[in-house]
């Protein structure tokens, strides 16, 4: 229950971080802008969903489940495009895997 609750309050400064529309001198795709929104989100949930991983697989993904449910309830949730929350979410997914 600890590692849903620290995933919980970690969600609000990871999507800080995840939005797509920062703006850079390049223009980069709208592909390689999903692709760095899924990679900075599983590099912030890895290092907790790949310790329950070690411990059962099925903790991690339930863990990454219950933590995807929780992700609406952040303010800055409200703010990211579709595609930035399916790239989280699919970020999650990839740190329950354990590979970013």
């Amino acid at each position: 229950m600890k590692s849903i609750a620290l995933l919980a309050i970690g969600a609000a400064l990871a999507l800080a971080g995840c939005s797509s529309t920062a703006s850079t001198d390049a223009t980069p795709t709208s592909a390689a802008l999903n692709d760095a929104v899924r990679g900075k989100s599983c590099e912030n949930y890895l290092p907790v969903l790949s310790k329950l991983k070690a411990v059962s697989e099925e903790s991690a993904n339930k863990t990454a489940e219950e933590t995807i449910a929780l992700l609406p309830q952040s303010p800055q949730w409200q703010t990211l495009s579709e595609t930035d929350r399916q790239s989280t979410i699919a970020g999650i997914r990839d740190a329950a895997k354990g590979k970013c």
